[in-house]
């Protein structure tokens, strides 16, 4: 039995040239499902070869199951007041999906309603971006004014005025859901009047809890210079241009917070946020005709245009590294090290860092510096220097065996997990770091040869491990942008520095 109730309030503030819209959409689901069985026995007594019934039991068995949610979301979004042509626009397209409905064609709909329970950090973030929204004013102020009149019909008039505009969308919402099946048994002894009951557990008690808040805010402020050409006045028929000019402030960003329960495991949770602040200057221009005081009118845009001046935090919101954990003994080694080679230079992908943009909400990679993680080893012997200039072409980071004899060493392989975390951008935070494991290996075996790949920039990519006397077969390396012509091969002439080389054709034989 499932019971889904859903309510949504909306509430309007009026301003001038728009509103706000405030919507608030509580969901409540209740799920119960019951499971009644029964039995009985005789309860039989014997003496010798004598046996005889001494009662009779019986048994009814109840299993519950519930599922309780409640998902609690909130929108405020500004809206602008549209021109007659965007009207009819919205209208021919309306008929044009009726029209199409009717025919039996796929119209597409209108936005679905969003189960935000289900979606991921992304996901949600990328819901509230989908809002529309437009820039409502919240203040005005004359500052000039002049006309002038023409054949006593013609008007020429110049207006400027100090305007303060909104732009809003903001999501704001908690999901909660519990979880849990109990058995419940009743029994009675008939004959003695005597009862039990018994309680068992079917799945373990458990419940979930998200809240969130997100938004993308925009604020600006400036003048607003309105020349026209009217005939008798504005209101009944106009022509003119509107120029705005000022400052502006945006803001992107999100707070996120989970918690997970489950019956006899330790309580998890983990919050998030990350925030991009950037001021500037604007300019918007765009034709202004109206008419009829306003009630046929259109506004095409001509020109806008927005110089970024200063900006705070960072527009790219990290979720994970690129390179997946190497968790298990058989993952492949991503930094290898032979013989008296006992540093190398780690690969440039381990730098790279997924998650979303925060002004478009789009999939975003980017490889980080070196400065930006910090790096630990489970293994004491294993260490890091760095060479270069932070920041720079040549930034590279090493990792080494620090071993005073390792032709003597009385451990052939060495395995270790070197753990990079990222040290976060300023305005986020995480209770849980971003971290990637990356299996380390050494040995001293003479089973084969590595092989170190290096772009011709002087970049790391990884590394392979042949036998000798094997085919190499080297993989193909991609990177936007660029076309791949092929590997030229060197031998190293210090073990130690993959950088010091000497050309050859052929792979080593021994």
């Amino acid at each position: 039995m499932r019971l889904e109730l859903q309510l949504e309030v909306i509430k309007e503030v009026k301003k001038d040239g728009g509103s706000i819209v405030i919507t608030v959409t509580p969901t409540f689901i209740q799920e119960l499902k019951l499971d009644l069985s029964t039995h009985g026995k005789l309860v039989w007594k014997h003496k010798f070869i004598f046996y005889w019934i001494s009662d009779v039991y019986l048994e009814a068995g109840l299993n519950v199951y519930t599922y309780t949610a409640i998902n609690l979301d909130a929108t405020v979004v500004s809206q602008g007041e549209k021109d007659t042509v965007t009207k009819v626009k919205d209208l021919v397209n309306k008929l044009g999906k009726k029209l199409d409905a009717l025919e039996g064609k796929d119209t597409g709909g209108e936005r679905e309603e969003i189960d935000t329970s289900k979606l991921s950090l992304q996901e949600l973030y990328n819901s509230m971006l989908e809002l529309d929204s437009d820039w409502v004013e919240l203040y005005r102020k004359q500052i000039f004014r002049t006309k002038k009149t023409v054949a006593k019909i013609i008007k020429f008039e110049l207006t400027v005025d100090f305007v303060v505009e909104l732009n809003i969308r903001m999501t704001m919402g908690m999901n909660f859901n519990y979880t849990n099946a109990k058995r419940y048994v009743f029994g009675v002894y008939l004959f003695k009047h005597r009862t039990t009951t018994r309680t068992y557990n079917l799945v373990n008690e458990q419940y979930n809890l998200r809240l969130y808040a997100m938004g993308a805010v925009g604020l600006r402020a400036g003048v607003e210079i309105w020349p026209s050409v009217s005939l008798i006045s504005r209101k009944v028929a106009t022509v003119g241009i509107v120029a705005k000019l000022g400052a502006y402030l945006k803001d992107y960003g999100y707070v996120l917070y989970a918690l997970h329960y489950e019956e006899g495991k330790r309580k998890t949770s983990n919050a998030s946020g990350a925030l991009y602040v950037e001021v500037g200057m604007f300019m918007d221009i765009s034709a202004n005709l109206s008419a009829f005081k306003g009630k046929v009118s259109w506004t095409p845009e001509i020109y806008t245009d927005e110089t970024p001046l200063w900006s705070a935090g960072s527009t790219h919101a990290i979720t994970a590294f690129e390179m997946k954990n190497a968790d298990g003994e058989e993952d492949t080694p991503t930094v290898y090290l032979k013989n008296g080679g006992l540093d190398v230079l780690l690969p440039q992908s381990v730098q790279a860092l997924t998650g979303f943009d925060l002004t478009t909400g789009k999939d975003r990679t980017e490889t980080y510096d070196w400065n930006k993680f910090d790096i630990s080893f489970d293994d004491p012997r294993f260490t890091t220097y760095h060479t270069g200039v932070y920041g720079g072409n040549y930034s590279q980071q090493y990792v080494k065996l620090n071993l005073s004899d390792w032709q003597h060493c009385n451990e052939p392989e060495i395995d270790c997990v070197m753990t990079l975390t990222y040290k976060g951008s300023d305005l986020s935070f995480s209770t849980n770091p971003v971290q990637l494991k990356v299996k380390v290996h050494w040995d001293r075996l003479r089973d084969g040869y590595p092989i170190h790949e290096l772009s011709s920039t002087g970049g790391y990519i990884g590394w392979e491990q042949r036998k000798f006397g094997e085919a190499l077969n080297l993989k193909t390396p991609a990177r936007t942008g660029y076309t791949f012509e092929g590997w030229t091969y060197y031998l190293l002439e210090n073990e130690s520095d993959i950088f010091s080389y000497k050309g050859h054709e052929k792979q080593p034989t021994e």
